[in-house]
């Protein structure tokens, strides 16, 4: 009952930050509105609101209009859902990793929707990243200012085979990861990255789900 849970909060909060992160991208951010069909716009009952199930239960169609329901937001619901069961089910529910859940959250959404990380997400993971290493002693200080000095330098040489946020979030995971599991973090990142290229033959990807992926199966591993 207690994964379950673990699963379904993170489902619930997927749902909201996936609103907040199209908000923001189309600058269309709105507290008081209600959702509706994107079709018919009309207001959805509550019982069409339910993360997973509202979806299930109306067999991807609308109530009202009957037209198709965008899966995106089925997809993202279940991305949050198997987030928040990996991350709550290691170490327990607790502010640190709701807000730590919340934080990988907007990250990987931002990215896929847009191809963008804001820097306030990126600070945000580093002061959890500080935190975090504080109390378990990943690695220490001075090394973790040593790789982020020439991430740094790799970033000011305009090398676009990565991107920006890629590497700002490739050095605070060091914070969270121990210096011998860089490694397996990285390369699992990068055959999940390319095994997605090759699957959908694309040549340009958003990255940042993958390192996603890759942080918490070593996060959960600690």
């Amino acid at each position: 009952m207690a994964y379950f849970l673990y699963f379904y909060i993170g489902s619930c909060l997927a749902s909201f930050v996936y609103y907040l992160s199209y908000s923001i991208i189309n600058d269309s951010f709105e507290w008081k509105a209600r959702s509706s069909c994107d079709h018919c716009q009309h207001k959805l009952y509550f019982w069409q609101l339910f993360p997973l199930f509202s979806y299930l239960l109306l067999k991807g169609r609308c109530y009202f209009c009957y037209q198709k329901i965008n899966i995106t937001n089925f997809h993202f619901e279940l991305i949050g859902g198997l987030f928040s069961l990996f991350i709550f089910s290691n170490d327990g529910f607790s502010w640190f990793n709701t807000i730590l859940l919340l934080i990988l959250l907007f990250m990987t959404f931002m990215d896929i929707l847009d191809q963008w990380v804001p820097d306030s997400l990126q600070l945000s993971f580093l002061l959890l990243g500080l935190i975090y290493n504080y109390s378990h002693s990943i690695i220490p200080f001075r090394y973790f200012l040593i790789f982020c000095f020439f991430s740094f330098l790799l970033m000011i040489t305009e090398q676009y085979w990565i991107g920006g946020a890629d590497l700002k979030f490739i050095c605070t995971s060091l914070l969270f990861i121990h210096l011998d599991s860089m490694p397996y973090f990285l390369f699992l990142a990068a055959s999940s990255g390319l095994l997605y290229c090759y699957l959908s033959n694309s040549k340009k990807i958003p990255f940042i789900p993958f390192l996603m992926f890759s942080f918490i199966s070593n996060y959960i591993l600690i």
